[in-house]
């Protein structure tokens, strides 16, 4: 377990640091360093772990004799690159307060499995590079002792399982609540998809557009496209003409496990809506999404349609996989987006500080499921989803890694 792991979400967290250098600039390799400043490098200089007394990996054996213990000490050397040595001077306490537990977000030690137990600044080193562009670079090298604690966990949560469907009839239904419908309060919606086949597929669908006695049902619908790229629907007023469409620029891949979440803030504005796709944020502010509105913004309708995963309200379903769906009644951070995309292998949203009473559903989609029934892991709702149309083989061991 590189240490890189642990401290680079808390310097991408930290707003006082990504405001003098952005997230993408952080961390950059050394073998890809940007072609200008300001910049942060890292490299772990040597790990080694306490007080070893045996094997670890043997969870049978005697503590008392063959216990390793759960600290390592790391030495970390994060280097700062600017153009000018105020630049340098100013990043440097940045970084410093955002590995600091009570400047910045590191946790208390022992809520994971593998945490941040103190971090102890060493010294620092200052130089130059004057071969760096035409008019150089100044550098600080920080030294860092960290100790990061190492806790097996017996029963640690873990994703064994997703839902594959075929594509012919089956699907999932979360039935219809209240909850289900963005306000002004904010929302968030977080899954992971993989789509078997390329051409428009209805992910994940909450609307009926006719919901029958003349009385038309618009709320919302996340769909991969004609063209391969996400789309997020949302309608206002509970109209045919009063709508958003927020659209990813880059294409999903075919094949490919990818973790998505969208948000949106109630606040009625191109703004309001944020994507990520594996942990990349996309909005119309960098460029990486776009929205357009026709006709008017509004409230959002609740209407009586239920929730549906891969297939539409007519007849229309689609072959997928879809694991781990989260529908919160908040807009959820990036420091949470992080947590959930866990380098691509999946969090666990129910743990703390990320457990939150604002999450209205939580379907592991497969995981402590008993077909054909999903349960809720939201705390404060039992909402459940249902397989339909599908069997216990559909619950497959095919999940993101």
């Amino acid at each position: 377990m590189r240490s890189g792991a642990i401290i680079y979400p808390l310097l991408i967290n930290y707003a006082g640091l990504v405001a003098l250098v952005p997230a993408n600039k952080i961390f950059a390799l050394r073998g890809q360093q940007p072609t200008d400043g300001p910049y942060i490098v890292y490299r772990e200089i040597s790990s080694v772990p306490l007080d070893t007394k045996g094997d670890s990996i043997d969870t049978a054996a005697d503590p008392r004799t063959r216990q390793r213990s759960i600290l390592d000490t790391t030495r970390v050397q994060i280097s700062i690159f600017a153009k000018t040595y105020i630049q340098v001077e100013d990043i440097a306490v940045q970084v410093r307060q955002a590995l600091d537990r009570e400047w910045g977000t590191v946790d208390a030690p022992y809520q994971h499995q593998i945490s941040l137990d103190s971090c102890i600044f060493e010294s620092s080193v200052d130089d130059f590079d004057d071969d760096f562009n035409s008019y150089g670079a100044y550098i600080k090298h920080l030294d860092f002792k960290l100790r990061i604690n190492r806790i097996n966990i017996d029963n640690a949560w873990q994703n064994n399982y997703s839902l594959s469907f075929d594509g012919v009839d089956d699907y999932v239904t979360g039935g219809n609540h209240p909850k289900y419908t963005p306000t002004t309060a904010g929302w968030s919606v977080s899954f992971w998809y993989k789509k078997a086949a390329n051409g428009s597929q209805k992910i994940i669908y909450k609307t009926s557009g006719y919901a029958g006695g003349g009385v038309y049902d618009q709320e919302w619908l996340i769909v991969n496209r004609f063209d391969e790229t996400l789309r997020f629907g949302l309608h206002f007023n509970n109209s045919t003409t009063d709508y958003v469409t927020f659209d990813s620029v880059q294409t999903i891949p075919l094949n490919t496990w990818q973790h998505y979440v969208i948000t949106y803030d109630g606040s009625q504005t191109a703004t309001g809506f944020n994507m990520y796709i594996d942990n990349q944020l996309l909005n119309t502010t960098n460029g990486l999404a776009t929205v357009t509105l026709t006709g008017n913004y509004g409230t959002v309708f609740a209407g009586v349609s239920p929730l549906y995963m891969a297939r539409d309200n007519q007849v229309g379903y689609y072959e997928m996989h879809l694991d781990e769906f989260i529908l919160y009644e908040k807009v959820i951070d990036a420091a949470t987006v992080n947590h959930l995309y866990n380098n691509g292998i999946t969090g666990n949203p129910n743990e703390t500080p990320y457990a939150t009473s604002s999450m209205v559903a939580y379907w592991r989609m497969g995981d402590g499921s008993i077909f054909p029934i999903l349960q809720n892991l939201a705390p404060s709702y039992s909402i459940v989803a249902t397989m339909t149309n599908m069997d216990a083989a559909d619950i497959v061991t095919d999940t993101p890694t």
